[in-house]
């Protein structure tokens, strides 16, 4: 089951400077140690404390069973247990007895499930924290600095973080339920084996018939982070053009690109939640019918102790069947954002993400200018070229210049010819990929450390 959904999340890795990502191989191992680097260690705590109250609930399940039973047979409603053999001697207790204590177990397996579901819903909440500290910190912080387009950027913390975290959690869910139902299965085992056997065959068949569909889910949802960055880059080209669209008169035409957009998103959207929504109705339904046969052709063999306990921890099973089917949907309808959270960390290092982690990230301290040092610097670039991560073509060529301390100077030319490049370039925002440049003798990204930001930009 493991490697299905490794292979639904198999992660690419995103090109440095961008949140776009190529698909490249996971092993298991790889992927269990990315997934943790998204994850945290505080989140994975949450997550572990969720596995533990999912492996106890089924424990306290078989113990509802057993006071149930229990208090049926002190009321006299019952015969006598003759398979669950665990606790003491009920006949020492009184009904009242019992029923206090069926009213505490029953508070256990709530409170057993509101820690299952509330440790889950915390790590996913943690999660989208740390990938939009990430992100804040990648934009701000980092060195040295990704290029990302503001609409990816705007696309990510909006959307897809939080339905990467959606995936994630629904993987924390899906593996604390399976844990469950191999408890539940083992005390049905316990219980009445050749009942068990009989259902567990037939519910064989709804797990196969829901990875099927899953893979199915897994194909639409693929396509709807696309749809979601159409959008959203379209969008914000429109609003940063706004003008130029009227004095152009493309607004239908730019109407028409962003709404096949939003109905390509609605088609993939809709079309991976039906067929996972209706895979996870599947054991419920299959369930009944199991029961019904076994009622009716294989019980018979069977106590009516046992087989009580077997239609009480059969019914449990049954749910949580249908919450495992649930989950492996979400992470399904999911799969395509989670891809691309996971392949955004892991272009990070180990100390970046600690330190964008930490509540005051390690940033160098700009000094204050010297007393006297407030003289305009002299600029000097010499075959200086510089490209984007995300671009094979350079912005700027083989640039040579000198700006003269105290002048004027003016960059002119039309958009997209790199006027903005080369005033981050002069400012020591980026570096250049060759030739130099330098203030007053020293490279831009030091002068300006050093002497503070007097620049108006």
């Amino acid at each position: 089951m493991m490697s299905r959904f490794r292979s639904i999340l198999a992660v690419p890795l995103v090109t440095q400077g961008s949140m776009r990502s190529a698909p490249i191989q996971w092993t298991t191992m790889s992927f269990w140690r990315g997934l943790a680097r998204v994850v945290g260690r505080r989140a994975m705590l949450w997550g572990l404390v969720g596995l533990v109250a999912s492996i106890g609930l089924a424990a306290v399940e078989l113990a509802l069973s057993w006071f149930i039973q229990a208090f049926l047979r002190v009321m006299g409603l019952m015969s006598p247990l003759v398979v669950v053999s665990v606790g003491p001697d009920i006949a020492r207790f009184s009904p009242y007895v019992l029923g206090i204590a069926l009213v505490v177990v029953a508070g256990l397996r709530g409170m057993a499930q509101w820690t299952f579901w509330q440790s889950s819903f915390v790590m996913q909440e943690i999660v989208v924290a740390r990938l939009r500290r990430l992100a804040v910190y990648d934009v701000l912080l980092a060195k040295p600095r990704r290029y990302t387009s503001a609409s990816e950027l705007q696309s990510a913390i909006g959307e897809g973080f939080i339905k990467s975290s959606t995936a994630i959690f629904a993987l924390v869910l899906l593996i604390g339920s399976s844990a469950q139902a191999v408890v539940l299965w083992y005390f049905m085992v316990r219980a009445a084996w050749k009942p068990t056997l009989y259902t567990t065959a037939g519910l064989v068949l709804v797990a196969g018939a829901v990875t099927i569909m899953n893979g199915r889910v897994r194909r639409y949802a693929d396509r709807v982070p696309e749809a979601v960055d159409g959008l959203n880059a379209g969008l914000f080209r429109v609003l940063r053009n706004a003008l130029l669209v009227r004095v152009l008169r493309t607004e239908q035409r730019e109407y028409k690109h962003l709404t096949s957009h939003i109905d390509s998103h609605l088609g993939y959207s809709v079309n991976a939640s039906w067929l996972g929504n209706f895979a996870q109705t599947l054991p419920p339904f299959v369930g009944v019918i199991l029961v019904l046969t076994v009622l009716a052709f294989v019980g018979g063999d069977t106590s009516p102790s046992a087989l009580l306990t077997f239609l009480y921890l059969f019914t449990r099973f049954v749910q949580t069947a249908a919450i495992v089917a649930q989950q492996a949907g979400q992470v399904a309808q999911h799969a395509g954002h989670g891809r691309r959270a996971l392949g955004f960390v892991s272009a990070f290092r180990a100390d970046e993400i600690d330190e964008a982690m930490s509540d005051v990230p390690a940033v160098a301290a700009v000094s204050a200018s010297p007393r006297g040092e407030h003289r305009p610097p002299t600029f000097a670039v010499e075959r200086m070229s510089y490209a984007y991560d995300t671009s094979e073509r350079n912005v700027l060529s083989d640039l040579s210049l000198t700006i003269p301390a105290g002048n004027c100077f003016a960059v002119v030319g039309p958009s997209g010819v790199g006027k903005s490049t080369l005033l981050g370039l002069l400012l020591g925002v980026f570096e250049p990929c060759e030739g130099t440049l330098t203030v007053n003798g020293l490279r831009a990204s030091e002068y300006f450390e050093q002497y503070g930001p007097r620049t108006g930009y």
